[in-house]
């Protein structure tokens, strides 16, 4: 990354940051890119340098990183990300034969 002009994040080692407002995540064989809108061309080019140094697949948008499931939706005065952890939530419960009980709201008297 160093050769791209990105310096690493000194709080997140992973994480690493581009002058021109791109941030590149490491995560052991996924680089996650995230940026403005209007850095599109320096994002295209970042692509490309990177491409250069290694092989990879570009996968479009990012859809679950490290347990975290990631919803885009878009509208046409709106754009908005969410995130959760159902799929990760879901395993939980069929390990411990838990996946047809029910949910509440507050799972324990709020006074307790």
């Amino acid at each position: 990354m160093l050769s791209l002009m990105f310096i690493q994040s000194l709080p997140e080692p992973n994480l690493s940051l581009g002058g021109n407002g791109i941030l590149l995540l490491l995560y052991v064989d996924n680089i996650s890119m995230l940026y403005m809108e209007d850095t599109t061309k320096a994002e295209i080019e970042v692509k490309a340098r990177v491409l250069e140094k290694c092989r990879i697949p570009n996968l479009g948008l990012t859809e679950q990183y490290v347990s975290i499931d990631i919803h885009h939706e878009e509208s046409e005065t709106n754009t908005s990300i969410s995130l959760g952890q159902m799929a990760l939530i879901t395993t939980i419960l069929k390990q411990y034969n838990m996946q047809y009980t029910f949910n509440v709201s507050t799972p324990m008297d709020s006074d307790v």
